[in-house]
């Protein structure tokens, strides 16, 4: 309903919701309601009660829910079912060749209608979003002014001023409000505008160094050392700017900053061209994990100088700059990055302390995580098993990971070194001694749930040194998690249990207000 202009795209979208009563429905309003009662009948998508979206304003209902599920580009249902009467003609005698033909015609008619409504949405959506940019335009280039006195609605007569233009021909009281109105929302766009344009400048210095195959290196205006940003753990800051420096001296130069009111970011200029730079403006850029924290605990009972761990995984200066060096293909995200790593690391036959039958299980609580993790891998060029299901499919793949040595001889492709299961199907009673490390995608609030999966590689029959890997986001709630879990690990071990199993103090027997505030502390 075209009752007066808003200010973004949104809010032309759901005018209709909330325009005053008695304006008219336009072009696009009226398109909507067809266009989504037709894909509902192409494509199988959700319907919903038009009558409830808006307000029983007559335009009549779509008929209900249909197909739940179905994607916007699947055919419906019906398609789908006629399809497959199209493939019975043969088998079921009726050798027609005029009904197979008609069927056909119907067929390429329905995918043909389903093309024509993707382009035709293309069109209105296209011309939709140019009617919002001119409509933001003119409010822009429409000047405000005062009522004149004929303009003024006295004695309860209606307004002489149109709806559409009350917003820019207002009252002379109403001038200082919307006097701070338009100074808060200046502030508030020339920030956006700011930032908007420092990521512009960023992208335009990343295309021309691609396109010029600049040298990748350069000198930070600050330390004067030489940044390498193809190094696979380098990290750079950029500047709204557009120049860039090394990440330490910048953050120096914020904590040097001095402070400024509460929930406005702290400021320093560019050491180029001095130009004002506020902190949450800056992109930090990184290749590789050079934020990453290593923390090492030796088993219980083990001494803290004890060089096993040395001996299995190198020592920590070695781990960090070998791991920072392993390059991974494709861009999966913080941890699953850090995991890949940590996985190369862990089967490179090069590295110090390296075991060439050196295998890994990888447990999390989510499927979808390991899906992640498995699709990382592979494309890493690490083979693994990551069973879809429980049951038998469990079982092959514990088979084919036990197997791998045996399949290595025998086989001209790369055995499973990697094993991934689901902490609630993988933790129980298997006996997977073959493998030497366990990686903890995320931590576990039940210890004895955790203490399940760890045993799986710390049993009878195994002859190697054992060592388990756990992730965690820093500055997250997993934190959290992972201290919440530690406490409860060691008050089980305090009160006699000895090791951890699960129900002591587990998930299963509730939470203390104390571990609530372990999880969620108070503000």
């Amino acid at each position: 309903r075209f009752v007066g202009r808003n200010r973004t795209a949104n809010a032309n979208a759901n005018a209709n919701a909330n325009a005053p009563r008695g304006g008219s429905w336009c072009q696009h309003c009226r398109s909507k309601v067809v266009f989504e009662a037709y894909e509902n009948v192409l494509f199988a998508a959700q319907g919903v009660d038009r009558d409830m979206r808006f307000g029983g304003a007559g335009f009549g209902r779509s008929g209900g829910a249909t197909d739940v599920g179905a994607g916007k580009s699947a055919p419906s249902s019906a398609e789908t079912v006629l399809k497959h009467l199209a493939s019975r003609i043969p088998k079921i005698g009726l050798a027609n060749a005029a009904a197979a033909e008609a069927a056909a015609a119907h067929l390429e008619m329905l995918e043909e209608m389903r093309k024509e409504f993707t382009r035709a949405m293309t069109l209105t959506r296209k011309q939709r979003e140019e009617l919002y940019a001119r409509d933001e335009l003119a409010m822009a280039t429409t000047r405000i002014r005062v009522r004149a006195e004929h303009e003024v609605a006295l004695g309860g007569l209606p307004d002489p001023v149109p709806e559409h233009l009350r917003d820019s021909v207002v009252h002379e009281w109403e001038l200082d409000g919307k006097d701070t109105t338009y100074a808060m929302d200046r502030v508030t766009y020339e920030a956006d505008l700011r930032r908007a344009s420092a990521q512009t400048r960023f992208l335009e210095r990343l295309r021309h160094e691609d396109e010029d195959d600049a040298e990748k290196a350069f000198e930070c205006p600050v330390c004067h050392e030489d940044v390498d940003t193809s190094a696979a753990a380098a990290s750079v800051a950029v500047l709204p700017c557009g120049h860039r420096q090394c990440v330490r001296c910048t953050d120096a130069l914020v904590d040097r900053a001095p402070p400024l009111p509460p929930r406005h970011p702290k400021c320093f200029k560019c050491p180029t061209c001095r130009a004002r730079v506020p902190s949450d403006e800056i992109n930090y850029v990184s290749a590789g994990s050079s934020r990453v924290r290593y923390e090492r605990w030796p088993a219980a009972g083990a001494s803290a100088n004890d060089d096993v761990m040395d001996a299995q995984l190198g020592t920590e200066r070695e781990q960090l700059e070998g791991e920072a060096s392993k390059v991974v293909r494709g861009s999966w995200g913080t941890k699953v990055e850090a995991v890949a790593r940590r996985v190369l690391w862990l089967l490179d036959d090069a590295r110090p302390g390296a075991d060439a039958d050196a295998r890994a299980l990888v447990f999390s609580e989510w499927e979808d995580a390991l899906r992640v993790v498995a699709a990382a891998l592979r494309a890493n060029g690490v083979d693994v098993e990551h069973p879809a299901g429980g049951g038998k499919k469990l079982r092959d793949a514990i088979e084919r990971f036990k197997a791998a040595p045996a399949l290595s001889a025998s086989s001209a492709s790369p055995p499973p070194r990697v094993l991934l299961m689901p902490l609630r199907r993988g933790a129980n009673g298997l006996n997977l001694t073959e493998a030497q490390h366990v990686i903890l995608l995320e931590p576990v609030l039940d210890p004895g749930a955790e203490a399940q999966a760890m045993k799986r590689v710390d049993r009878i029959g195994q002859t190697k040194p054992t060592c388990v890997h756990r992730f965690l986001l820093s500055g997250t709630v997993e934190e959290n998690v992972h201290e919440l879990s530690r406490r409860r690990r060691e008050a089980a071990v305090g009160d006699g249990g000895g090791d951890v199993g699960r129900g002591r103090g587990g998930a299963g027997s509730g939470m203390k207000l104390s571990e609530v505030d372990v999880l969620v502390p108070p503000a």
